[in-house]
């Protein structure tokens, strides 16, 4: 999948968060990516608000509504619906990683799933963006300046 500069409405992205031994197991996702303007609106929602109001009342069903489709279970291998309830008691690493993809902080990982061409363009842009010092969104802009 080529990375554009743009978010278009209603367009959703594969997630991939790759299983942490001991603290989560791997989870695949669709999501609609957070434009700018959205992820503001969350931080400033942030000040003067104890942690709990902002995280149970502003984070957690923003999260949701961005969350299209995942496969997450409960401990008995049941299928969890996506909902604020259900976000709200994800792991905490899991939660951080998923709104760090979201909102366009950080990448997904490489889905051991996906073909080797979306494998090697992952890897490329991580190592571009380990080279230059940009974060990989930067880097996949660039590349796909260099290419258009």
């Amino acid at each position: 999948m080529k990375t554009t500069h743009f978010i278009s409405d209603g367009y959703d992205e594969p997630g991939y968060i790759a299983e942490q031994p001991g603290l989560f197991p791997a989870m695949r996702f669709t999501y609609r990516p957070m434009l700018a303007v959205e992820r503001d609106a969350i931080a400033a929602q942030s000040v003067r608000r104890s942690p709990k109001e902002y995280h149970d009342h502003f984070l957690v069903p923003t999260l949701a509504d961005f969350i299209k489709s995942w496969d997450a279970v409960d401990k008995v291998g049941q299928s969890k619906p996506i909902s604020a309830a259900s976000v709200r008691t994800l792991r905490p690493r899991l939660f951080d990683r998923l709104y760090s993809i979201v909102c366009g902080d950080s990448p997904s990982d490489i889905d051991p799933l996906s073909t080797p061409d979306e494998q090697n363009e992952a890897a490329d842009m991580d190592l571009l963006a380990t080279i230059t010092g940009r974060s990989i969104g930067q880097a996949k802009q660039e590349a796909d300046a260099k290419n258009s």
